[in-house]
């Protein structure tokens, strides 16, 4: 899957049928090693509107997964995935992309992080997602006057970046 997203001329049309596909499962996917490196792909190749999907469901879902499905059983999910070694680059590259490309999601997404963080203290992840939590909102605040922004979403992608 990896392989095909790189594919520069069919990326874009596999993300969007792929990621309707995968929601409901985000969650579980990011934190896991192969699959949480398809949703970062998809996070930053596919269109806004796949971003504000994965964005909406690491927000929303993280409040109503079974949260069995992890270490321990009293866990938050998005605590879950921020203290883990995959998840947390899903988390960050959902920070980064939904500020560039979904305002009202990265707002949300902050306001599901920000009373997890007194957990994260003894992380190596801390610093990162504080990090990308303020340039997010650097981004956010200098594309106001950016006449790119339509609607609160920004009307281009960048090209695809990379994997980590």
């Amino acid at each position: 899957v990896q392989y095909i997203l790189d594919l520069e001329n069919i990326c874009l049309d596999v993300c969007s049928s792929l990621v309707p596909k995968l929601l409901g499962n985000i969650v579980v996917l990011s934190a896991q090693k192969f699959s949480s490196n398809v949703i970062e792909k998809c996070l930053k190749i596919g269109p806004a509107h796949i971003v504000v999907k994965i964005s909406r469901e690491l927000i929303h879902h993280s409040k109503i997964l079974n949260p069995t499905r992890f270490a321990e059983q009293d866990e938050d999910p998005i605590l879950h995935l921020l203290s883990d070694p995959f998840g947390n680059y899903v988390i960050q590259t959902a920070l980064s992309e939904s500020a560039t490309h979904c305002p009202k999601e990265f707002h949300q997404l902050v306001a599901a992080i920000r009373p997890q963080l007194q957990y994260l203290r003894n992380t190596p992840y801390i610093k990162r997602i504080q990090t990308k939590i303020q340039s997010g909102q650097r981004t956010i605040h200098a594309a106001k006057g950016n006449h790119a922004y339509k609607n609160g979403q920004k009307s281009f992608r960048k090209s695809p970046v990379s994997q980590r």
